[in-house]
């Protein structure tokens, strides 16, 4: 192959992983602003990954470390939505417990990255309001869930936006 062509199948696995630029292939683009205590989620340029559940999705965005084969390895937001559409979804209480989601129903925790030796901190999962709006989805593996969310927690609150890379 020549050098050219290699520096540009280089360039295009270019991706913006957590807030600092790394080679490889993964997930999408996310944004999160807010602030929770014991987690570092607030990045310009962080990671999103969506995985299906039908006939639910789930969204997961993090500053980095987050991969389809990783999914503790970074503070994150998880998202959780009722269907498989673009629209706008309120956000309700009663995550982990609350099992079922109607359509346009979401649930959210940010929880801290798995430690060493295994375990995993307990989550802020105390969800007082919000909202995730779905611009795009891509039904297919591969393809891409695009949107923002606002949710607030009993001890803070997360903002962002997603273009999320489906898990295949």
């Amino acid at each position: 192959m020549p050098t050219i062509a290699r520096l540009a199948a280089a360039g295009s696995l270019l991706l913006a992983f957590g807030c600092t630029a790394q080679i490889g292939v993964g997930p999408g683009e996310g944004s999160v602003q807010g602030d929770l205590q014991g987690l570092t989620l607030s990045c310009t340029a962080g990671v999103a990954i969506a995985r299906s559940f039908p006939p639910g999705t789930e969204i997961k965005i993090a500053p980095g470390g987050l991969a389809c084969d990783a999914l503790k390895a970074s503070d994150r937001i998880t998202i959780d939505l009722g269907d498989a559409v673009v629209g706008t979804y309120t956000v309700v209480r009663g995550y982990p417990a609350k099992p079922l989601l109607a359509g346009f129903q979401a649930r959210a925790h940010a929880c801290a990255a798995q430690l060493p030796d295994g375990t995993t901190p307990p989550c802020h999962d105390q969800v007082r309001a919000g909202t995730v709006t779905i611009t795009r989805y891509d039904p297919d593996p591969g393809g891409r869930i695009e949107g923002t969310f606002d949710v607030t927690f009993a001890d803070g609150a997360l903002s962002g936006s997603f273009s999320a890379a489906r898990c295949t």
